[in-house]
């Protein structure tokens, strides 16, 4: 989240909002993924890898 927070003050956006929406879009993924990923058309190889991923994005941790 620091590295958000530097970057909306870079481009002059609130703080608050640019965090807030990235949460909002980490906790909107994280909803549908769970709801959808074994309705979508890739490789069950392909999922697990996409589940092991996610939490090891320094973002998705954050917010969870």
């Amino acid at each position: 989240m620091d590295e958000l927070a530097h970057l909306a003050a870079k481009a002059e956006l609130s703080e608050n909002l640019v965090l807030d929406t990235a949460r909002e879009t980490v906790e909107r993924f994280r909803v549908v993924w769970d709801a959808e990923k074994n309705n979508l058309p890739m490789a069950a190889k392909v999922r697990d890898m996409i589940d092991a991923h996610v939490p090891s994005i320094e973002l998705y941790r954050e917010c969870t």
